[in-house]
């Protein structure tokens, strides 16, 4: 299950709910109820929901979209989402990464993608949710949900 975080601002006004990783808030005056603060929070939920339905991976570009946003991907970048796409929702070890694309006698380590793995999570964080695209899986590698 996808797991979200919602920041809980408390002011003299009132309250301020936002959304971790999005540029939604939602503003409940002084007065607000427990059915309020219900509605606001589902109203976040579902606009978080919306957002990742947004996000366009264009490999032929080399481009990450959302909205009016685009962010350009390195060649190995768009490598690894090439090699994710064809695995897609499946568990993929760092090993089987390396081998696929990496050159067979370039001697890099999963050090080396797991950097590439993190740029890749930060260009993805720019414009959607990067966890739930590119999840960790402990000790084993990554595994990739289509946005």
């Amino acid at each position: 299950m996808e797991q979200k975080s919602i920041n809980v601002d408390f002011s003299e006004n009132g309250v301020k709910l936002s959304l971790v990783g999005l540029d939604k808030s939602e503003i409940l005056p002084k007065d607000y109820s427990l059915d309020d603060l219900a509605e606001k929070i589902t109203k976040l939920l579902n606009e978080s929901k919306n957002c990742k339905r947004n996000l366009e991976i264009d490999l032929k570009a080399g481009v990450i979209k959302q909205g009016g946003q685009e962010i350009r991907l390195l060649a190995k970048e768009i490598k690894i989402l090439k090699y994710f796409y064809k695995h897609s929702n499946e568990i993929v070890s760092r090993e089987q990464l390396l081998s696929e694309v990496w050159t067979k006698n370039n001697k890099e380590t999963t050090r080396t993608l797991d950097v590439h793995i993190s740029r890749l999570r930060q260009k993805l964080g720019e414009v959607g949710d990067a966890q739930q695209v590119i999840q960790t899986v402990r000790g084993i590698g990554y595994k990739f949900i289509e946005p």
